[in-house]
């Protein structure tokens, strides 16, 4: 089902959904994002069409746009890479040189020694407890820097 979603369309409801959540009484305003492998994708993609209408973003070892795209991305992005997957380090190293050439807020994190969903707790073959409590508690303190 992935592989048959339109992107476009599915940016565009994501930054209705997001402008309309950023409206709620219960809200501060501000609106924060966070995927994990395609999930992952979806926010470095985010980023780049939402403009002001994110205000930070968290990717777990998602594959990245064409780095020549970071300009237009204007909210603070954390980056979590697994050292062992090679396919998506192929485009995350070259978008957060980009992000970081453009002057971007972007923290990027290789985690050594671990694969792709590391942070999968359902997956005996690639969780490590280690990694993911790490990046999540960096996943929480940067929402809590940028969204509070």
């Amino acid at each position: 089902m992935i592989g048959k979603l339109d992107l476009t369309a599915a940016n565009a409801a994501a930054s209705k959904l997001g402008a309309s959540m950023k409206k709620q009484d219960h809200v501060n305003g501000k609106l924060g994002i966070v995927g994990f492998c395609w999930g992952g994708a979806f926010v470095n993609r985010f980023a780049v069409s939402a403009g002001s209408g994110l205000d930070a973003g968290v990717s777990y070892y998602g594959s990245a746009p064409d780095p020549a795209e970071a300009v237009k991305v204007k909210a603070p992005l954390m980056l979590h890479y697994a050292g062992l997957d090679k396919r998506v380090a192929q485009t995350g190293e070259p978008w957060a040189a980009a992000l970081k050439a453009a002057k971007k807020d972007v923290t990027a994190y290789t985690y050594p020694g671990v694969d792709h969903a590391f942070n999968n707790d359902t997956s005996k073959e690639r969780y490590n407890k280690v990694a993911a409590d790490l990046a999540w508690d960096r996943t929480v303190a940067f929402f809590h820097k940028h969204l509070d």
